[in-house]
């Protein structure tokens, strides 16, 4: 209950509802929001906006970047295919040398590429983020009927009929 007539300490009604003018209406709430009334937390003796920032501030980027080919990325680089009637994904680990490494499948492209990284099958961010957008699409490929291929748009072309 304490909490409830704390606030309703902080708050003051305004009736606008007689009101239809739209600018009033816009009028009153500027005025409203231009009073700053302090709001205060008994119990810290602090205020809402020593709290609760008043904007939070963000650096903004721009998207893109330089792509750093995925060649470099010395544990190994990987096939990944989408088998509709199994409703499988399949990832195929190859080292530098071409010689195969490992194999994993699955429905789900999160449980794959977690499963690679935690095998520490990836060493670079980027390849990371690749194998993840890739996975997602071969995924994605599956539940919707499209066909897979690696490094290409889904197609929509339909694969049971």
């Amino acid at each position: 209950m304490e909490k409830i007539n704390q606030f309703l300490e902080q708050i003051e009604l305004v009736n606008c509802l007689e009101e239809n003018n739209l600018e009033q209406l816009q009028q009153k709430i500027l005025e409203l929001s231009k009073m700053n009334k302090k709001l205060y937390f008994k119990n810290s003796g602090a205020t809402l906006a020593e709290i609760v920032p008043d904007q939070e501030k963000f650096t903004i980027l721009k998207p893109g970047g330089k792509r750093i080919p995925l060649d470099y990325d010395h544990k190994g680089f990987f096939v990944i295919t989408a088998d509709s009637e199994k409703e499988q994904i399949t990832v195929k680990h190859y080292y530098k040398d071409n010689k195969p490494g490992f194999f994993i499948q699955s429905h789900s492209a999160e449980a794959i590429l977690l499963s690679l990284i935690q095998n520490e099958l990836v060493s670079q961010l980027s390849h990371a983020g690749y194998l993840g957008a890739e996975l997602s699409k071969a995924e994605t490929a599956l539940k919707l009927n499209l066909k897979y291929e690696q490094d290409q748009s889904l197609k929509k072309t339909n694969l049971k009929d």
